[in-house]
C-alpha cells in the first residue's frame, strides 16, 4: 500500500488527491488536509461551480475541481435534479437556476458563500443580495478574502481561496513564529502555528499520559508529541472538541533514527 500511495503521488498526485477526497470521510487526514497537500505540491484546487462540477472531485487540465457533493446541505435528491436538469440545459442564470431546480434556501445561500454560483458574479456578496432582497445592488462590495476562507470553512470544510494562516503569516513572522516549513534541525527551540491534527492520546507502557498530533499551515505539516507535563498544563485546548489553530513553542527531539516535535507551551491562535 505504502508503495502504490508514493507511486501514484509521484505519477498522477492530481487525480490520486481527487479520488481521496471523493472518498471521505476516509483515513487519518481530513479533506482540508488533503487540499493543502494539493497546494503545496503545486496542484491547483477550483472552485464548486454549479455548472461544471460533478457530485465528486474531479480533474481538470491538471487542477483539482470540487464536487457540488461537498457543499453543507447538499442532498442526493437535490444533486440528481440539479445534474439531470443542467444536463439538458446549463443554466444561465441565478434566476435561471432556482426556476428549474427546487434548491432549499440554506443550500441557496451555500451554493453563493462557496463560489459555486460565482459564474453568474464574481461578486457572491452582491449574488446574496439578490437571493434575499430579490435584487442586485451594484454597490455592495465583495466579501475580503478573510471573510470568504471563513464562509468557505463553514460551507465547505475547508477553504479553496487559502489557508487561514497565510491571512497572518506577515504578523507571525514579526513575532518570530516560523511556518512549518522553516522548522530546521540547526533551530533548537521554535514557535511555530497551525491547525491541529487529530490529537490523540494512546495507552503508554509506563501509564503516563501522552499526546500526539499533527499541525498544518500553508507550508506543511509536523508531528507534534505533548509529555504528560506539557499535556496536564495545555491538555484541554488540544481536545475542546473544536478546530482551533494554535501557536506551538518547542523543540526538535531525535530518539532511535526518528525525531519529533517535543512540545513545551501551547496556545489558542487569534486569526483576527
Amino acid at each position: 500500500t505504502a508503495y502504490k500511495t508514493a507511486y501514484l503521488l509521484a505519477h498522477c498526485p492530481a487525480e490520486y488527491l481527487a479520488a481521496l477526497l471523493s472518498c471521505q470521510p476516509l483515513g487519518y487526514y481530513p479533506p482540508w488536509v488533503l487540499i493543502g497537500e494539493a497546494r503545496r505540491r503545486g496542484i491547483r484546487v477550483l472552485p464548486p461551480n454549479i455548472n461544471v462540477s460533478a457530485a465528486g472531485y474531479t480533474v481538470e487540465n491538471g487542477a483539482i475541481r470540487i464536487g457540488l457533493k461537498q457543499i453543507k446541505g447538499m442532498e442526493e435528491k437535490t444533486l440528481q435534479e440539479l445534474l439531470t436538469a443542467r444536463k439538458k440545459q446549463p443554466f444561465a442564470s441565478w434566476t435561471d437556476l432556482k426556476e428549474r431546480v427546487n434548491l432549499p434556501a440554506n443550500l441557496r445561500e451555500a451554493l453563493v458563500l462557496t463560489g459555486a454560483a460565482q459564474t453568474f458574479s464574481p461578486n457572491r456578496r452582491a449574488l446574496l443580495w439578490t437571493e434575499k432582497m430579490d435584487r442586485i445592488n451594484p454597490q455592495v462590495p465583495d466579501f475580503t478574502l478573510a471573510e470568504k476562507i471563513a464562509l468557505e470553512w463553514e460551507t465547505l470544510g475547508f477553504s479553496w481561496s487559502g489557508h487561514p494562516l497565510s491571512l497572518v503569516r506577515a504578523q507571525l513572522s514579526k513575532q518570530g513564529v516560523l511556518p512549518i516549513s522553516a522548522v530546521g534541525e540547526k533551530r533548537s527551540e521554535a514557535w511555530i502555528a497551525g491547525l491541529p491534527i487529530r490529537p490523540h492520546r494512546p495507552p503508554t507502557r509506563s501509564g503516563r499520559r501522552v499526546a500526539f498530533f499533527s499541525l498544518e499551515d500553508e507550508t506543511g505539516l509536523l508531528d507534534v508529541t505533548v509529555f504528560e507535563n506539557v499535556y496536564h498544563r495545555y491538555g484541554q485546548i488540544l481536545f475542546s472538541g473544536r478546530l482551533k489553530p494554535l501557536l506551538v513553542r518547542g523543540y526538535y527531539q531525535y530518539r532511535d533514527g526518528s525525531r519529533a516535535f517535543i512540545a513545551r507551551e501551547i496556545k489558542v491562535l487569534s486569526l483576527k
